[in-house]
C-alpha cells in the first residue's frame, strides 16, 4: 500500500477490559482484566492482515470490536479514511453493509429452520430495495460463485457437509458486494481435505470482488498462503507486525521466534483456538509483558514496557533487543 492509499480500515488504539466473575457475596471485587490493550492496525484495500497468537491473546475480541459485537472502552476505528460513528445512520447502514464477517463454526452459523436461499439473501432484504426476482438472482450468482448449485437454495442447512456450510457462509458474507470481511478461524473447524479448497475460494473471491479481510488464525501456514501483512499478538497487545513475508522470514520479537518455531512441531488442525478472556490478563507489573518467559530477557525488560516501533523497513516490534529505526539514522547522520 503506498502511502496516498487511504487504508480500508485504521484501528487506533482499542482496549477492552472485562469484570471478573465473583465467588461469592463477601468476595472483595478484582480489578478488571485487560484483554486487548492499545492495539493499532490498518488493512489496505484488497489486502489481508492476519491476526496471530496463542490462545486467549485477544484476537477475537479484537475483532468483536471491529464488528460493533464488542463495544471498545477506548480508541476509534476510521472506515474508508472517516471516523466511524455510528450515531450517523447513513455511515452506521453502510458500516454494516460493507463489513461482514465468517466465522469458525459452519454449524453454528446458519439457522436450521431457514432454507440456506433464504439465510443467503436476508442481508439483501434487510439493506436493500431489490425485488423478489433480482435478490433470487443475486442467491444463484453467489452460489455458484462459491462452488455449489443453484438448486441448492431450496435445501436446509442439515443436508449439507461442513465444507459446503462454510461455503454457504461464504455466499451470504460476499453478496453485498463488502468492502471488507472478517475471518475468524474460517477453516479451522472444517476436515483438512477441505480447507485448501476453502481458503482457495477465499482467495479468488478477493481478486475477484477486490475485498480486504481481516484473517484471525492460529494456522501459520493457511496465514502464510493467505496474508498480505501479519500482525502478532501476545497478551492482548501487537508485540511484532509487517508484511508477511518479511516477519516469517526474519522474525524479530522472541514470542514471534518462538511461535514460529513452536508450529513447526504441531500438526496442522490439531489445535483449535478460541480466546478465553481469563487468559488474556495483563500483568500488573511494569515491563514487557513476556520477559518472564523471554530467553533474551535483561534488567530492562522488567522494568520498562517496551513500545511498537519500527525497526526495520516496514517491520515494527515491541522489544528492547532492537533501536528504533529512527535513532539509527539519526546516528549514522551524525557520524557522517
Amino acid at each position: 500500500m503506498t502511502d496516498a492509499e487511504t487504508p480500508i480500515l485504521e484501528v487506533r488504539g482499542l482496549t477492552k477490559s472485562y469484570a471478573p466473575r465473583t465467588t461469592g457475596w463477601f468476595t472483595k471485587p478484582a480489578p478488571p482484566t485487560k484483554v486487548v490493550d492499545r492495539v493499532s492496525f490498518e488493512i489496505g484495500s484488497g489486502r489481508t492482515l492476519a491476526l496471530v497468537g496463542e490462545s486467549g491473546c485477544g484476537k477475537t475480541t479484537t475483532a468483536r470490536m471491529i464488528l460493533q459485537l464488542v463495544t471498545a472502552d477506548q480508541g476509534e476505528l476510521l472506515f474508508e479514511g472517516r471516523p466511524l460513528d455510528l450515531k450517523d445512520r447513513n455511515m452506521a447502514r453502510r458500516y454494516r453493509e460493507k463489513v461482514q464477517a465468517v466465522f469458525q463454526d459452519p454449524w453454528s452459523a446458519l439457522n436450521p429452520r431457514m432454507r440456506v436461499g433464504e439465510a443467503i439473501a436476508e442481508p439483501l432484504r434487510l439493506n436493500t430495495s431489490l425485488d423478489r426476482g433480482a435478490i433470487a438472482k443475486r442467491v444463484a450468482e453467489v452460489l455458484r460463485d462459491v462452488g455449489l448449485d443453484p438448486a441448492m437454495a431450496r435445501n436446509f442447512p442439515h443436508e449439507f457437509s461442513g465444507g459446503q456450510r462454510q461455503r454457504i457462509a461464504i455466499a451470504r458474507a460476499i453478496i453485498l458486494r463488502p468492502a471488507l470481511i472478517v475471518l475468524d478461524e474460517p477453516v479451522s473447524a472444517l476436515d483438512v481435505s477441505v480447507r485448501l479448497q476453502v481458503v482457495n475460494l477465499l482467495v479468488e473471491a478477493q481478486k475477484r470482488l477486490g475485498m480486504s479481510y481481516l484473517l484471525i488464525s492460529h494456522d501459520l501456514a493457511t496465514v502464510r498462503y493467505q496474508a498480505n501483512d501479519i500482525a502478532v499478538m501476545y497478551r492482548g497487545a501487537i508485540v511484532e507486525d509487517g508484511p508477511s513475508e518479511t516477519v516469517f522470514e526474519t522474525p524479530m520479537h522472541p514470542y514471534t521466534q518462538a511461535l514460529f518455531e513452536a508450529a513447526r512441531f504441531v500438526q496442522p488442525g490439531t489445535e483449535a483456538e478460541s480466546d478465553d478472556t481469563a487468559d488474556a490478563a495483563l500483568p500488573t507489573k511494569s515491563g514487557c509483558s513476556f520477559a518472564a518467559r523471554c530467553p533474551k530477557a535483561f534488567a530492562r525488560c522488567f522494568s520498562e514496557a517496551p513500545s511498537l516501533r519500527a525497526v526495520a523497513p516496514k517491520q515494527r516490534t515491541a522489544c528492547h533487543l532492537y533501536e528504533p529505526l529512527e535513532s539509527r539514522a539519526e546516528t549514522v547522520s551524525a557520524v557522517g
